[in-house]
C-alpha cells in the first residue's frame, strides 16, 4: 500500500512540475515572423483600422531593433489615429531619427503636421508641412495626400489670422476660389 501511495505521489509531483515549467517559460507570438511580416502585420492591421493590434506587430519589430524608421513610422500613426498624440510625436522623431528613406520621412513629417494641427498648433503645423514633398501620398491611407497637407496649412495660416497666405492655399487646390 505505502509502494502505491509512494508512486502516486511521485506521479502527481512530475505532472506538477511538468505544469510549472511549461507555464513559467514565457511564448513569443510573434518568434516565427521575419522582420518584414510583422512590419506588414502592422501595416494591414493599419489599413484595417486595427490600430491596437497594429502597435503590438510594429513594437516587436523595434524590439528587436530592425526597420526603425519604418516601424516607428507606422508607431507614430497607430498611435495618432488612437489619439495618444504624444506618443505618436515622439515616435516620428524616433523615425526621423533613424534616417529613413524619402518616402518614411514624407509620411513621418505628415503625421506630425496631422498631429500638430489636432493639437492647434498652427506654426508647428507649417513648418511640418514645409518638408513635405507636394507629390505625397501616404501608401497606407490612400485617401491622404499632398491636397490634405495643403488644406491643414490654409487652416493653419487662417488660425494664425494670415488671411492671404490661407487664400492661396487654397487656390492651390481649386485656382478658382475666391
Amino acid at each position: 500500500m505505502l509502494k502505491k501511495y509512494l508512486i502516486v505521489v511521485i506521479l502527481l509531483g512530475m505532472i506538477f512540475l511538468i505544469g510549472c515549467s511549461k507555464s513559467s517559460t514565457s511564448h513569443n507570438p510573434y518568434e516565427n515572423y521575419s522582420d518584414q511580416e510583422l512590419l506588414d502585420s502592422g501595416w494591414d492591421n493599419f489599413t484595417n483600422n486595427n490600430f491596437e493590434q497594429s502597435l503590438e506587430f510594429f513594437e516587436e519589430v523595434i524590439n528587436r531593433n530592425t526597420m526603425l524608421a519604418e516601424a516607428n513610422n507606422g508607431l507614430g500613426w497607430s498611435y495618432a489615429k488612437l489619439d495618444s498624440l504624444g506618443k505618436a510625436l515622439n515616435s516620428f522623431d524616433d523615425a526621423l531619427n533613424a534616417n529613413p528613406v524619402d518616402q518614411t520621412k514624407d509620411d513621418c513629417m505628415a503625421g506630425k503636421c496631422f498631429v500638430k494641427d489636432a493639437q492647434n498648433q498652427a506654426q508647428d503645423c507649417l513648418d511640418y508641412s514645409a518638408e513635405i514633398s507636394n507629390s505625397w501620398q501616404f501608401e497606407y491611407d490612400q485617401n491622404l495626400n499632398y491636397n490634405d497637407i495643403v488644406v491643414l496649412r490654409a487652416a493653419s495660416f487662417y488660425s494664425l489670422a494670415n488671411f492671404p497666405a490661407s487664400l492661396i492655399e487654397i487656390q492651390k487646390i481649386d485656382s478658382n476660389f475666391d
